[in-house]
């Protein structure tokens, strides 16, 4: 059963304010309630959130957000959120989610209720040279503080980037204009800018994003900065989705939109530089020798700074095992030593960016059953196995069957031809599992071999599902089918959102697989949980 309960908004707000957190950022994070005074008496609230596990001796990007009219004042709080929308943003700069690979200081300086960033009317869209309002006192003030930050805290000054929505859309591309050759990449929101100067902003990479619809800040005011900047030689990276003055919050979630390349909105931005983008790991030199009997591995590679990487070595089983280990930095190139076991000859080894990784299902105990009616169907996928429920023991990861066998048949552990074909489309599948211990977890990714459809929860929370109705009875067919060519390769879902949901121990991974017909000739549900670890 779900329970929904109503409070007034501003209890609610309240009430968030008093605990330190406000829609998902915790002031707490910040180094204070601070208030930059300039030399004529004027003042700007702002806070500068630090990454976590911030270290002193490291150089971090710097982020900075200008929020829109809605969150002016002088309560240096209603900023830092960004109206609701920037909460991934601001988990993501924290190093909380995405393997922590965005760490950065994020910014956030206040406007004042009676000034905007830049003073003129945003009904009017972008604006000419002759239209361009004269620096804002508030602007001013925000650079200010950002010079401030820049020569207090370890910024990596070749990664400070600017972003901001509506009103500070604006202020976004007006940054750039104002402190020109400070900004490795732009990200101006549903705002505008001065039309006229193309040429000003065509060597900054910038990802507009502005909803076709909006009639608030007309949709023009981006399309024509994006013609401007490309008239004067300049590329844009262009999200204008069907949608209106709104939409902020699925931009910076940093999984809705890619850009051409397939890189997500974070991965774009943070691969920016003054001195261009970072290049993709590239390993330079490899080198073996014998120290007893364990074998010494070095690598060396390009340069991808504060980024954790892992040796996997292939086993026999095709898996590939991780084996975490430091990165030390070396002038242009970054360098690795790290020892193994012997009896590593024609072994293959490989490196991956990222934090090491395990999968849970690994020392799992599979529970699988075809219902017969709806008795069952609000209970089965809970931590607790529902008493009676006349579920029957597995051996996994691989469920399915084939008439005749093919692709599926070396994936499959546990045969269910008999009790679902002609019986029932559907089954029911727990794969109970308890985590390892002393392990923080930033990641969690399923990977899904299915034929033909699935829901997936994890401790009763519905948390991914393919080729499946909203509301799927106890006998539901797949909504269509999914081609044994694509079956037979593992589908990621990202569920970094629902580290929360897991325990330490006794936690269940319930799936619903489906077939199209109850005729079906063939299925197959094979799920992995991927959990990326680290940190303290």
């Amino acid at each position: 059963m779900k329970l929904a309960f109503q409070l007034p908004g501003t209890f609610v707000s309240a009430l968030l304010a008093l605990s330190g957190i406000l829609c998902g950022v915790d002031f707490n994070r910040s180094t204070g309630d601070l208030v930059y005074e300039d030399g004529e008496g004027s003042t700007l609230p702002y806070r500068l959130f630090l990454p976590e596990d911030y270290d002193e001796n490291v150089g971090y990007p710097l982020v900075l957000f200008f929020h829109g009219a809605g969150e002016r004042g002088r309560d240096n709080k209603l900023q830092a959120n960004g109206g609701g929308h920037i909460e991934n943003l601001f988990k993501a700069t924290q190093g909380t989610i995405f393997n922590g690979r965005y760490k950065a200081f994020l910014l956030t300086p206040q406007c004042p209720s009676n000034d905007q960033w830049v003073n003129w009317p945003w009904s009017r869209g972008s604006y000419t040279d002759v239209e361009e309002p004269e620096e804002g006192r508030s602007m001013r003030s925000a650079l200010a503080i950002l010079d401030k930050v820049i020569a207090t805290y370890p910024v990596a000054i070749d990664q400070i980037y600017v972003t901001g929505l509506s009103m500070g859309g604006f202020g976004t591309l007006d940054s750039l204009r104002r402190r020109p050759g400070k900004f490795a990449a732009a990200l101006p929101l549903s705002g505008g800018g001065n039309k006229s100067q193309g040429a000003s902003f065509k060597d900054v990479p910038i990802w507009l994003y502005h909803g076709s619809s909006d009639t608030e800040v007309p949709t023009k005011s981006s399309d024509e900065m994006q013609d401007a900047i490309v008239a004067a030689g300049g590329f844009i990276e262009y999200t204008r989705p069907n949608r209106g003055h709104s939409g902020w919050g699925t931009f910076y979630d940093n999984r809705t939109y890619s850009n051409a390349a397939g890189q997500p909105v974070f991965e774009w931005l943070f691969s920016q530089t003054l001195q261009g983008p970072l290049q993709p790991l590239i390993i330079t030199e490899i080198a073996v020798s014998r120290v007893d009997d364990d074998a010494e591995i070095t690598l060396r590679w390009n340069s991808r700074p504060r980024t954790t990487y892992v040796i996997q070595r292939l086993q026999d089983n095709g898996s590939w095992t991780d084996l975490p280990f430091a990165v030390e930095t070396l002038g242009e190139t970054t360098s690795s030593q790290f020892r193994i076991s012997s009896g590593i000859e024609n072994s293959i080894f490989r490196v991956k960016e990222g934090l090491p990784s395990a999968d849970l299902l690994e020392e799992s105990n599979l529970r699988w059953l075809v219902p017969a009616d709806n008795s069952l169907h609000d209970v089965w996928n809970a931590r607790v196995e529902p008493d009676g429920a006349g579920f029957s023991n597995g051996i996994g990861p691989g469920v399915g069957f084939e008439t005749r066998p093919d692709a599926f048949d070396p994936l499959i552990d546990t045969y269910v031809l008999d009790a679902m074909l002609k019986q029932n489309a559907s089954i029911y599948l727990r794969y109970e599992f308890d985590l390892p211990p002393n392990r923080k977890y930033t990641a969690l990714d399923l990977g899904m071999r299915y034929d033909d459809g699935f829901i997936a929860y994890l401790n009763g929370t519905r948390i991914a599902s393919e080729n499946a109705l909203e509301n799927s009875d106890w006998d539901a067919l797949a909504t269509r089918s999914h081609p044994d060519s694509k079956a037979i390769e593992f589908e990621i879902f990202n569920l970094s959102e629902f580290i929360h949901v897991l325990r330490p121990e006794g936690n269940v991974l319930a799936i619903q697989g489906m077939n199209t017909s109850l005729r079906g000739s063939d299925f197959l549900i094979e799920p992995r949980l991927i959990g990326e670890f680290g940190g303290r």
